[in-house]
């Protein structure tokens, strides 16, 4: 004799978080069911407001019933019903999805910049967090050094065809990130090799932090408040400025030197920065408080959600390197210094003693105004 009021559980191997395939069945005013497993009749249901992020009037105008969907498993509840979101958005054909979900992904970068396994923008912190906590499988130092000698190849063959070379380690004395404002699948993004898939700094963006400290410097020494008239002058093909001394015409023209004019390259390369030893990569979290106010202004530059207090955080979490260090290569084209490395090229001494000087005082990358990027 059967018992009555008791439901039969279904038995599966789905798990809340499961991104799964299946047919809509039956479409009822307050959601669609859809059959997650022919053979043993497994139903999930998605409810009207998990159909979308828009009010949903008509279920019938997003899915209809025989469609085969992706749906997202929200739910799973003791008796066994299973509750699902069609919020999820797939980006990857499903025969390659299937693929890959077999594969291990070995390259950081492809992991964080491409990535290729499907999600929801409730997952990003789970990602990350995932990601750092297994960043040993994706960086050998082994292979890093392997990586470093093959560029401290490339600089010896500058010092044997006229270069004076000079490298140098620093640290980071507190949290790191380049390139957070880059395209990302997951927002945010962290400057990374996109073949080795270690972070990295690139080569412009230390000889724009060095050529910015020397503008800085030179400020300084003439005293003169504009940034832009400094600028200036380091760009022109000719200085015709007769308040300037012997001494302050020849340090414009040894920077004029090392970093070029409009019509001249300059003489100095800056190579990549990669990191020395262990890499360490951490979360941070940012949280931007006024998130309709700053829409705005970058959309309609309107104001009409002024920043108050009724509008709510919204967190955004982003990889950062947390106190690491870092290799430093410099090279400069001296005819009366060739293939010295022994740092008696004054030109080479100056071009790294004002990269050590910006990475102490400018810092390099993102939110330095919080005390990133700072070097010591």
């Amino acid at each position: 004799m059967k018992e009555r009021g008791r439901r039969k559980i279904s038995r599966h191997n789905f798990k809340e978080g499961d991104i799964v395939e299946g047919r809509v069945t039956r479409i009822k005013p307050y959601g669609a069911f859809v059959r997650l497993d022919e053979k043993k009749k497994i139903d999930g249901l998605i409810y009207i407001s998990n159909i979308a992020d828009k009010y949903v009037k008509d279920i019938t105008n997003y899915i209809n019933e025989g469609d085969q969907i992706r749906v997202k498993i929200i739910n799973i509840e003791k008796d066994g019903k299973i509750a699902l979101s069609f919020k999820y958005k797939s980006y990857i054909p499903n025969d390659t999805n299937k693929i890959i979900k077999k594969t291990a992904i070995e390259n950081f970068y492809l992991q964080t910049n491409y990535y290729i396994y499907d999600f929801d923008e409730s997952d990003k912190k789970d990602i990350l967090a995932n990601l750092t906590k297994n960043q040993n499988q994706f960086f050998s130092t082994k292979e890093i050094k392997s990586f470093l000698s093959r560029q401290e190849k490339q600089i010896s063959y500058l010092s044997s065809i006229g270069y004076s070379v000079d490298n140098f380690v620093m640290t980071n004395d507190y949290r790191m990130v380049v390139g957070l404002g880059g395209a990302n699948v997951l927002e945010t993004n962290l400057m990374l090799h996109h073949i080795y898939g270690i972070p990295y700094i690139p080569g412009s963006s230390l000889k724009g932090l060095t050529r910015a400290w020397a503008v800085e410097k030179l400020r300084e020494e003439l005293d003169v408040k504009s940034y832009e008239k400094i600028e200036s002058l380091l760009g022109e093909e000719k200085i015709d400025v007769k308040t300037l001394d012997e001494y302050q015409m020849n340090q414009f023209e040894k920077y004029r030197w090392i970093f070029g004019t409009k019509s001249q390259s300059g003489n100095a390369v800056f190579f990549d920065a990669y990191p020395e030893g262990r890499i360490n990569i951490d979360i941070d979290i940012m949280t931007p408080h006024f998130k309709e106010y700053y829409q705005e202004m970058e959309t309609t530059k309107k104001v009409n959600n002024p920043p108050d207090d009724t509008q709510s955080p919204v967190p955004i979490p982003f990889l950062v390197l947390d106190n690491q260090m870092f290799r430093f290569s410099v090279a400069v084209k001296c005819k009366e210094c060739a293939g010295k490395r022994d740092n008696s090229c004054e030109y080479l001494n100056l071009t790294v003693n004002l990269l050590k000087e910006a990475l102490r005082n400018l810092g390099v990358g993102a939110k330095t105004m919080v005390g990133y990027g700072y070097f010591e």
